[in-house]
């Protein structure tokens, strides 16, 4: 089996973890293929081309994982985006003991994003709307990176 690196594997473990069962599986395709691509960069019979079809393939991939939007969980009050990194949707029932003053839709993003339990809305269309809308200004924050 091909090495994929410890970050694609640990971001399919996650996603198996919940139910994500297809983006885990192509996460570790992905993975694989650049790893293999690496490998045979290592020998110099290989042109340099190879490397720019392989940044071009990941660049494809990552368009098409973003352009998919809200993928639901095998739990129902969870869903997942993939834009620049992974976003999570939650419903929580209120509980100010955990920082849930409202029954609703709150947002996890990647460590830097400052969405680290945001609450977004009580309806699930709202909530996904409001999440757009907060990961849209933090792309264009980040330098317009999604």
């Amino acid at each position: 089996m091909t090495d994929i690196g410890i970050e694609p594997a640990a971001t399919a473990d996650w996603l198996d973890q919940r139910g994500m069962h297809g983006a885990a599986t192509l996460i570790r395709r992905m993975a694989a293929i650049e790893a293999a691509l690496r490998t045979q960069l290592g020998s110099p019979s290989h042109p340099t081309q190879t490397m720019q079809d392989l940044e071009e393939q990941i660049r494809t991939f990552t368009e098409r994982l973003g352009a998919v939007g809200w993928i639901t969980d095998s739990n129902e009050r969870k869903l997942h985006r993939w834009a620049g990194a992974w976003w999570t949707l939650v419903h929580h029932d209120r509980d100010p003991k955990d920082d849930h003053p409202y029954t609703g839709w709150y947002l996890d993003g990647p460590v830097g994003s400052g969405a680290s339990g945001e609450w977004m809305a009580h309806r699930t269309k709202e909530a996904k709307e409001e999440a757009d809308q907060f990961i849209e200004e933090h792309a264009a924050q980040d330098g317009g990176t999604q």
